[in-house]
């Protein structure tokens, strides 16, 4: 994700949310929790959709991640799937966050100026905490060594800074739905995949239990009511943590639709538990404007490869 200065005012980057002295302490202490609940199984979780990510690719498109120029649009402050896919290929990342990496003070001073107090606040902490240091050691238990920085560049994922055809693959986990205008950043996907290459976007959709990006709705005890962003009686309990653009399902299928032809939609449904949930909801006359599939669907996934 990413925003130049001039029209920063009008794109929302993943922490643009504006909470403030023990707002963020106490959402950062919910992150905690869900960050450390069980890394074992998160990273257990990531290395399984990248291997996932490469069978598929493998069998969709005869493409094998290896020696490939590869980017990540909006990879996140822990640079996981990069790490993974570091081993066999050229990887790059876009984020609109400065990301920062090993031992570097003065980097602080550029989260700050450039991605405000919440995210410097945030990254501290979570630095602090050895929150990335035990992910990264227990995705070496999976991958073995991988490289301690990246390449990693700051910027906007409607004007990238690549010329055409500069990419093999582009993958996206869970960022279109952070985004003010997906389609200005799927225009920019294609225009730096070369032909013949291949996307992999996920999009959590808002419509989904987690959809509004509470961290609390990520833990496993679960203590906001299911949907709640979306029930009007719980709507003000809901406190999320990032900016989300509240595409529903068929707004984000008609966009990849409409702009990649041919276009593998996939849908990845949410747990199961949710099932008995929705069902006691649905007999109390609650969520009638939302369908089954909207409600049970975590994740879309969208691979296409460029003519």
């Amino acid at each position: 994700m990413g925003s130049s200065n001039s029209d920063s005012a009008e794109f929302k980057s993943y922490a643009s949310l504006d909470s403030r002295g023990l707002g963020t302490v106490a959402e950062f202490w919910h992150l905690y929790r869900h960050k450390t609940a069980d890394i074992a199984g998160t990273i257990a979780s990531v290395v399984s959709t990248c291997e996932e990510m490469e069978q598929s690719l493998a069998e969709s498109f005869d493409l094998t991640l290896r020696n490939l120029n590869v980017l990540e649009v909006g990879a996140g402050q822990q640079l996981l799937r990069l790490k993974y896919f570091s081993r066999k290929n050229r990887v790059t990342a876009l984020d609109y966050d400065i990301i920062i990496q090993g031992f570097d003070p003065a980097a602080y001073w550029r989260v700050l100026r450039a991605n405000g107090p919440k995210r410097a606040l945030k990254t501290g902490l979570r630095k602090l905490a050895g929150i990335d240091r035990a992910y990264w050691k227990e995705l070496e238990k999976h991958t073995g060594p991988v490289r301690d920085r990246l390449k990693v560049v700051q910027g906007d994922a409607r004007a990238m800074p690549w010329p055409d055809d500069s990419f093999d693959l582009v993958y996206s986990f869970n960022v279109f739905e952070h985004l003010l205008d997906p389609a200005k950043c799927l225009d920019e996907v294609i225009r730096v995949l070369r032909p013949g290459g291949v996307f992999w976007i996920g999009t959590h959709m808002y419509t989904s239990d987690s959809g509004a990006h509470d961290p609390r709705s990520f833990l496993p005890d679960h203590p906001i009511a299911p949907w709640a962003h979306l029930r009007p009686a719980h709507r003000d309990s809901v406190k999320p943590n990032a900016y989300c653009n509240g595409w529903r399902n068929e707004q984000s299928e008609v966009l990849f639709r409409d702009r990649c032809p041919g276009v593998d939609l996939r849908h990845r449904p949410s747990q199961e538990w949710l099932r008995p949930e929705l069902a006691a909801l649905r007999a109390a006359g609650e969520l009638t404007g939302y369908s089954d599939d909207e409600l049970l669907t975590g994740v879309i996934w969208a691979l296409w490869r460029k003519p």
